[in-house]
Formats: C-alpha cells, sequence, structure tokens
C-alpha cells in the first residue's frame, strides 16, 4: 500500500513539474518534497473536530464584522487575541488583505474574505 500511495505522489510530482513552470525551476525533487508536506498536513488536520470548530469562528467573525471598516475589524482582532480570560482566552486573530486568520494552539486556518475559501494548517514555530 505505502508503495502505491508513494508512486501515485511521484505521478503527481512529475505531472506538476511538467506543467508548472515554477515546479520546473526548483526541480521535481522539492516538487515532491512540497507535495509530500501538503499530503502530512493535510492528514493531520483534515477530519478533526477542531479544524471545523476553527473554520466555523473565522466564519462567525467575518459575518460579525461585515459592518466594521478595515481598522475597526483589525482592532477588534488585535482585541482578541489579546484576550487573557474567558472562552476567547487561548484564539488568535490576524486580518491580513482579504484574510482572516485563527490560531488555536498550534492549528491555523485562514478564510478568504471574499471567495470564502479556507486553508487549514499547523504552526511550525
Amino acid at each position: 500500500m505505502n508503495f502505491l500511495k508513494n508512486g501515485l505522489s511521484w505521478v503527481k510530482a512529475l505531472l506538476k513539474f511538467l506543467t508548472i513552470k515554477e515546479n520546473r525551476d526548483i526541480g521535481i525533487k522539492y516538487t515532491k518534497k512540497a507535495l509530500d508536506l501538503a499530503a502530512y498536513v493535510a492528514s493531520k488536520t483534515k477530519t478533526k473536530k477542531d479544524d471545523k470548530g476553527l473554520a466555523f469562528i473565522a466564519k462567525t467573525f467575518d459575518e460579525a464584522t461585515t459592518f466594521l471598516d478595515d481598522d475597526e475589524k483589525e482592532q477588534v482582532a488585535y482585541d482578541i487575541t489579546k484576550e487573557k480570560k474567558g472562552s476567547l482566552k487561548d484564539i488568535a486573530l490576524n486580518i491580513a488583505a482579504n484574510e482572516i486568520g485563527v490560531s488555536l494552539g498550534k492549528k491555523t486556518i485562514k478564510l478568504n474574505a471574499i471567495t470564502k475559501a479556507i486553508k487549514f494548517g499547523i504552526k511550525i514555530f
């Protein structure tokens, strides 16, 4: 099974290497490493309840602040991030270029406020 999974990963890397100029510039070895890293992160975050909760928090924040201008949204995000008591004490919010970032421990999520696309991740540092 691992052989099949690794083979499919190499096929994906080869296709990306052939079709995307940036991947040709860095080489097939690093293209595969990037795909493997993405697969590893996805395996750690894909189906956990915390991730669904973070996505819900990001969407709720976006909906709740639609009437605020950008400076006011940033101030609210800052105030929530520095909160040290209550249920918001372990949540960090970040707003940048139409993107809302929510962190809880090492888990992070980013919501594109325009397209509503969501990206999951893990804080390494």
